[in-house]
């Protein structure tokens, strides 16, 4: 690590740019070996048309309809009037393009159009870097940028290309959008609005891009108030329009923990964004990953912590140590506008790839860090470049070769535990009393069908709760599931479709078409036992449990007897080593 920033002081700007590019191309060219994940194999049903096909122009429109709360996937527990719904026309009409050109046995080819968009918007980047940077520190930023780890999943999941499509269209609106304040480029203005249009009709990720304009208009704009001002209202006026579309096709969130609308939901959203805030900014600054907070409760708090040293550090450097480097007032208000534009990703957890538009603030931040501690002899410099080397340049590099493999890995879990050894006993009502995380309760159906299995008539997760489940057979339809030493509905997982505000009690029943459920024991809407009737005999359903890493027939206990289903690794844990 010492002789890194030797060797890029030693490289010109044009040869740092292209190094920068290059790394890009070959790091994205690395995802290629990604298949198919989770929200794919739904996607790639509804746009054959064989699930759900009025919905194959809204694949990310995630609703419980009648149809998957009466036979499944949906858990019995998700909320009736729960709405997951994103407003993504420009990504979705991506997605056909491929389905017709490449068909789906060319997912290297999906994945290559990923990596175009990826390019594009490093190109994006570049521009806005090279207008209002010195040469220096905006080819350093282009390397930072180009292999942060934050991007390895937007490039490496398909349906998460939404955030690469309206990431790159709103850079590019905010380097149009400079050009008009900056250099009087007349064109700049209207592109910038059109720009800024199709980047919403990718994705509400675009919405980001307003840190930057309020925080260019607040600290980096020489005119008045009123012209400042004046400057924002034509992509506000595209926003407002947006949002008015937007709320007329019913798009947004409500009932979930995990995505929180701020304008129908706003004590949980403002009560939730200071923690999932602090935890991507210290993903953004020390590298600390945010993707943590899914996986670990007890580790949120250090998360946190990560954050507000990371935010103290950059603050420290960027405010004493470096006000005598060339180009401080533009990385300022990058800064800036690279803590502000978080405020979007806030209506979901915290997860590095929601930091897209944040990184390009924070690139240029820690290149600022880093042309300015260069020079210096001192002791403190070299060990505040050595962090920031490790932290921004080496780990990252780590990210892009070990996240496509872990993301394959998972994958592979997926197809070989929804593949059971019995396919024949799969096409009825299948039922898992304990799924062993979201990814098998969820996605598990859809994958068997989407590589030529008979649908199942039903799919249904009676619990995911990571915890041993004791089934007892209470009567001759009738079963009682409890779980060991836990409870239900405990994990962002299982609120996913339920957030906690809206608490299930003791007493509380729930039908469906397959059976009733009845809330034995439950503390703080936390379950901790049911009842399950079936409307039907034992026999018409098919019993399965996860074993060895697999689906396998489940035997039913007799009355009066029980069964311990032991919690063992799904393919989520298995992404992470189990």
């Amino acid at each position: 690590m010492r002789t890194l920033p030797a060797f890029l002081r030693a490289l010109s700007d044009r040869r740092l740019t292209c190094l920068a590019l290059g790394l890009g191309l070959g790091l994205g060219l690395g995802t290629l070996r990604v298949g198919r994940l989770f929200d794919d194999y739904l996607h790639q049903l509804r746009l054959q048309g064989r699930v759900q096909p009025e919905l194959a122009w809204s694949l990310y429109d995630f609703s419980p309809t009648p149809e998957l709360v009466e036979h499944g996937p949906f858990p019995w527990w998700a909320l009736p009037e729960l709405k997951i719904r994103f407003l993504r026309p420009l990504s979705v009409a991506l997605l056909h393009l491929d389905a017709e050109v490449f068909g789906f046995d060319r997912l290297w080819a999906h994945h290559l159009h990923s990596v175009l968009w990826y390019l594009a918007l490093l190109g994006a980047a570049l521009l806005v870097y090279r207008l209002v940077l010195p040469p220096r520190v905006a080819a350093v930023a282009l390397l930072l940028f180009a292999i942060a780890g934050s991007h390895v999943t937007p490039v490496a999941w398909l349906a998460n290309r939404h955030a690469l499509v309206s990431t790159a269209l709103a850079v590019a609106a905010l380097w149009l959008h400079l050009r008009w304040r900056r250099q009087r480029w007349r064109p700049g203005l209207p592109l910038a609005m059109l720009a800024f249009a199709t980047a919403l009709a990718g994705g509400e990720s675009a919405l980001a891009l307003w840190g930057y304009l309020v925080a260019h208009e607040a600290l980096a704009a020489t005119d008045g108030w009123r012209a400042r001002l004046a400057a924002l209202a034509p992509l506000g006026a595209v926003t407002a329009a947006w949002a008015v579309l937007y709320r007329a096709v019913g798009a947004g969130a409500w009932g979930s923990a995990i995505y929180i609308d701020p304008l129908r939901e706003p004590a949980a959203f403002w009560l939730n964004a200071p923690g999932r805030g602090l935890a991507l900014l210290g993903s953004l600054s020390l590298g600390v990953t945010s993707d943590a907070w899914l996986f670990f409760d007890s580790g949120r708090w250090g998360l946190m912590a990560a954050g507000l040293l990371g935010a103290g550090l950059f603050g420290w450097l960027l405010r004493f140590r470096l006000r005598e480097v060339e180009g401080a007032p533009a990385v300022g208000w990058l800064t800036v506008g690279a803590v502000v534009s978080l405020l979007p990703s806030l209506a979901t957890f915290p997860a590095d790839r929601l930091l897209m538009m944040a990184s390009l603030g924070g690139a240029a931040a820690v290149a600022f860090s880093l042309v300015g501690l260069w020079p210096s002899p001192r002791r403190s410099a070299r060990a505040l470049k050595a962090l920031l080397v490790a932290v921004h340049l080496v780990a990252p590099l780590v990210t892009w070769a070990v996240v496509p493999a872990v993301l394959a890995r998972a994958d592979v879990a997926l197809r070989e535990g929804a593949l059971t050894r019995a396919p024949e006993q799969m096409v009825g009502r299948v039922v898992l009393p304990l799924a062993p995380d979201p990814s098998m309760a969820l996605y598990a159906g859809a994958m068997r069908f989407s590589v030529g299995k008979a649908l199942p008539v039903a799919w249904h997760s009676w619990s995911f709760a990571p915890f041993a489940h004791r089934l007892t057979r209470v009567g001759p339809q009738a079963f009682e599931l409890q779980v060991i030493g836990g409870q239900m509905m405990g994990t962002v997982f299982e609120q996913l479709v339920r957030a906690e505000r809206y608490r299930l009690a003791a007493g509380d029943v729930v039908r469906n078409a397959d059976f009733t459920v009845t809330v034995l024991e439950a503390t703080g809407g936390r379950v901790g036992r049911v009842r399950v009737d079936l409307q039907l005999p034992v026999e018409q359903y098919d019993f399965m449990q996860w074993q060895a890493g697999r689906l396998v027939p489940l035997e039913v206990p007799v009355l009066g007897q029980s069964v311990v289903l032991p919690h063992t690794a799904g393919p989520f844990e298995q992404m992470f080593g189990g």
